[in-house]
């Protein structure tokens, strides 16, 4: 990959001002680069290099565009695991309210931890609620878990009356 010096006086353009006709000639390139004739050229990783050639391109390592921070595969990893929540926000879904939030654990991992159900969504909710009314102007920064996350496991009943074993995973002091 290389490395292009930008000069002191150079502007950096944020992506979401890049213009209409750029994404246009860029969206033209990758017409191009997914026609049939041109993927079956590809037969695997070691094919890569020269396909991308072709464009005058590299495959570039999707890390150096993200932010290091990864949905967290099991809860049941931060369960008596010391973390920092730095932000956390609000949405909707399908099936209601939930949160999502940005964690560094005491091992330095970088997690996005979502909960819509009646614990850490919850907590959440009211830790916001709480910090609103203190009048604190950054209700959702910065809460230390210091005893990680907790967890009730029991069995829900559905409709159906059919018994499914769920778990409730709780913020701990």
């Amino acid at each position: 990959m290389s490395t292009e010096i930008v000069p002191a006086s150079a502007e950096i353009v944020p992506a979401d001002s890049v213009s209409e006709k750029a994404l246009a000639v860029s969206n033209d390139i990758g017409k191009e680069a997914l026609t049939d004739e041109m993927l079956s050229s590809v037969n695997g990783i070691e094919d890569v290099d020269a396909y991308l050639a072709q464009f005058g391109a590299e495959a570039e390592d999707f890390a150096e565009y993200g932010t290091g921070f990864v949905p967290v595969p099991d809860k049941m990893r931060l369960v008596g695991t010391r973390f920092v929540i730095l932000a956390w926000r609000f949405g909707e879904g399908d099936h209601g309210g939930y949160v999502r939030a940005a964690i560094v654990d005491e091992y330095g991992k970088r997690w996005l931890l979502s909960d819509g159900g009646k614990g850490i969504y919850r907590q959440l909710r009211r830790v916001t609620r709480l910090r609103v009314q203190r009048g604190s102007a950054v209700s959702q920064v910065g809460l230390a878990c210091k005893g990680g996350l907790s967890v009730s496991s029991y069995d829900y009943v559905d409709e159906a009356g059919r018994s499914i074993p769920t778990q409730t995973f709780y913020l701990s002091e």
